[in-house]
Parts: C-alpha cells; structure tokens; sequence
C-alpha cells in the first residue's frame, strides 16, 4: 500500500503556471449576462425520450397482468372504469467534458498570460458555474 501524504501537504498546481490567486482574480472579475433563469438549482430542459423509472409523469395505459400495480393511475382508472397505469419518463444526466489543449502551441503569449494560463482559467470559470 502507497503512504499517502496528510492533507496539509497537498496542494494543486496547474502545469503552465496560473496561481490559484490569479485564477481567483479572472472569476472576481468575470461579468455573466443570464439570458434565461431557470426553474430551480440544477434543472434544464433535457428530457429523456425513453420510458422507464423516472420522476416525470408520461402516458397512461391499460394495466396488463404483470405490470407494477403502485404506478396504477387511479383518476383514468375512475373516468375510464378500465384499470390503466402510468408510464413514467425515465431521467437522465448529462456529462459534460472540456479538455484544454497544453501543448506546446500554447505555450506563447503576452508577457502578462500565456494562452495555456489564459484556457485553463477560463476552463476554471466554466466549471466554477
């Protein structure tokens, strides 16, 4: 098994050298204009096509012997008088990568930032939102 160091010593450093002090900077002065507010934290408006175990309601059918009689819809049931269940629209989560290129192509710049120091701390931006 590897040692491994206490907390204290560890510390993370970006290759090309933007200091997190520099970083903490370009988020203090960083201006966002919201072009639309969301419903709530975290909520888009992706939906998942597919049926399956999900917290958004979709189509009611007839019941067929097997079918999980927790999800019966009892107000269709009622209009109807058939016994029918809820299909529910299963969630899904969305992954997201940003990849900075490092190379030497971008090791160049003006004498305050480099471009590698400028990407990565507009990629520190982008996952701050």
């Amino acid at each position: 098994m590897i040692p491994q160091p206490p907390a204290a010593d560890v510390s993370v450093t970006w290759p090309s050298g933007p200091t997190s002090a520099h970083v903490a900077e370009m988020l203090r002065t960083l201006e966002l204009n919201i072009l639309r507010r969301l419903d709530g934290i975290l909520h888009g408006n992706y939906q998942g096509l597919t049926p399956g175990h999900g917290s958004e309601p979709g189509e009611s059918r007839i019941y067929q012997p097997g079918d999980d009689v927790r999800r019966i819809d009892w107000s269709v049931t009622a209009r109807t008088q058939q016994t029918h269940v809820r299909e529910q629209i299963a969630d899904r989560d969305l992954e997201g990568w940003l990849v900075v290129d490092t190379s030497a192509s971008m090791q160049f710049g003006t004498i305050k930032d480099e471009k590698a120091s400028v990407a990565l701390a507009a990629a520190a931006c982008v996952g701050f939102l």
